[in-house]
């Protein structure tokens, strides 16, 4: 075995850490891919334990879901941790900004099926409800897992609801609507309702990226279904 097989072997095994399990779930997406592939595409869902062989023209955008931290990566053998990744031979660029993770499906609630999976605590009549999770706007995205209606809502005032009814090739990889490339861009400090397929569905605070700096995917992300 070379060195090189030896190193990537411990990159692994640190980057998953102790317990087998925790490396069949997704921990990451990909944002972007420049340059050659590496066998994966723009927002696809990444376990703890994926390798991937960049070119050395090939620049990879991941955001993790956990950690909220964002990820540039230029060439190099990439090993995805739970965190965070693994690099070797290539460099990487590392940036956070805080994300809400519960704006994510836990595995009991991925598991529901046909029901209100999030419910917010009773409040006084005539109060908007307060919301499950905050993301950063307007440019939200919602994962659906797939086709089907969606309907987004202000809880907050009076506005006609809007329901979308998307295909395949409307959404981001197959299953995540970008709200704002399908015209309905939520206002910054406004709060919605948002609601899947399935009936499942999330309250959530929209607000301003701090600085105006660019808002990586996990800090814009709803999951209405499992990853």
């Amino acid at each position: 075995m070379s060195v090189r097989s030896c190193v990537l072997g411990i990159l692994v095994a640190a980057a998953i850490g102790a317990s087998p399990a925790s490396a069949a779930d997704p921990v990451a997406l990909v944002e972007d891919v420049v340059g050659p592939s590496p066998g994966v595409g723009a927002f696809e869902y990444l376990a703890a334990g994926r390798r991937l062989q960049l070119a050395a023209g090939t620049t990879l955008v991941i955001s993790y879901l956990t950690s909220c931290g964002q990820e540039t990566i230029r060439g190099g053998t990439v090993v995805v941790g739970r965190e965070r990744s693994e690099v070797v031979g290539g460099r990487v660029e590392r940036t956070h900004m805080e994300c809400d993770t519960k704006a994510r499906l836990s595995s009991d609630q991925a598991k529901a099926s046909g029901v209100m999976v999030f419910r917010a605590p009773p409040r006084r009549p005539g109060a908007p409800p307060p919301p499950d999770a905050r993301v950063r706007g307007p440019s939200v995205l919602v994962d659906l897992g797939g086709p089907g209606a969606l309907r987004v809502e202000r809880a907050d005032r009076p506005e006609a609801p809007r329901t979308l009814t998307l295909a395949r090739n409307d959404l981001r990889g197959g299953r995540i609507a970008d709200l704002e490339r399908l015209g309905v861009p939520l206002a910054v400090d406004g709060t919605y309702r948002i609601t899947g397929p399935d009936g499942r569905s999330l309250v959530v605070l929209v607000e301003a990226a701090p600085d105006g700096r660019p808002v990586p995917a996990a800090s814009r992300l709803v999951e209405l279904a499992a990853r």
